[in-house]
């Protein structure tokens, strides 16, 4: 299984809280998760960040999705 890759849009400049940084790696464990992509409105969420894309061929993981409309 190999690591998915894990991408944020920011600049050096931008500050993005530690825990909005952190949730992205902590879903990267998920099986199945390919590519996860930190937006520039990245930040941390219950259990997982908002504003963040989550991308998997072969899983649906429906708490990824919205997490902050709820």
């Amino acid at each position: 299984m190999s690591q998915p890759s894990i991408h944020i849009a920011a600049s050096l400049d931008s500050w993005i809280e530690q825990a909005a940084v952190d949730q992205p790696h902590q879903t990267a464990l998920l099986e199945g998760i390919d590519r996860i992509v930190g937006l520039p409105d990245l930040h941390a969420g219950r259990g997982v960040a908002v504003g963040a894309a989550f991308w998997s061929r072969s899983h649906i993981y429906p708490n990824l999705v919205g997490s902050d409309i709820g």
